[in-house]
């Protein structure tokens, strides 16, 4: 099922809702090799101190802002026109020109965030788009912060008919998920 969803995106038109430092984007566009990645972010970083995703926020975006180094990182494909970068929230994508086969929605992990960017997200994902959804899960139990995750995403298959195709967990248990229309 995995190996047939990813055989599915490969050269595809992907998003990435919330990059923070790009490591996610880096594997997706290593692995998936989509002719268009759009990434998008509210690039905040700069303005945080300490740990984030187990790293120094300071240290990993090396003095610059957070979109400075963004860009910096994918300025390759950036260049190519292969990647484009948006500024905002998930909302944003409104204002892209492509219709998705995938979208990965990583950002504000409030239910009201999750909710907003799941629909934006199925704005503009393709009929038979998969929608994934890092962090299925309660609550960060490391900082104690509740996540709206769980709650949009079962929502979505109890209410609006989209189902669960594959489901990633990992050791830490922040898990992925991932949707199509039923």
């Amino acid at each position: 099922m995995i190996r047939d969803l990813a055989e599915r995106l490969r050269g595809g038109v992907i998003a990435e809702l919330g990059v923070a430092f790009g490591d996610f984007s880096r594997f997706l566009i290593d692995e998936l090799t989509p002719r268009r990645f759009d990434a998008f972010d509210v690039f905040t970083l700069h303005k945080s101190s300490g740990v984030y995703m187990g790293k120094d926020v300071q240290e990993s975006l090396g003095g610059r802002a957070h979109l400075d180094h963004y860009r910096s990182r994918f300025s390759a494909e950036i260049e190519q026109k292969k990647l484009h970068v948006f500024v905002g929230d998930a909302t944003k994508i409104k204002e892209s020109d492509a219709i998705y086969d995938m979208i990965y929605v990583d950002a504000d992990h409030s239910y009201e965030g999750v909710l907003a960017d799941a629909h934006a997200a199925i704005s503009r994902l393709k009929e038979d788009g998969i929608l994934i959804f890092n962090d299925y899960i309660m609550a960060d139990y490391i900082a104690n912060f509740p996540y709206g995750v769980v709650q949009v995403v079962n929502e979505l298959c109890v209410n609006q008919g989209w189902k669960i195709v594959a489901l990633a967990i990992p050791h830490h248990r922040f898990d992925d998920v991932a949707l199509v229309r039923a």
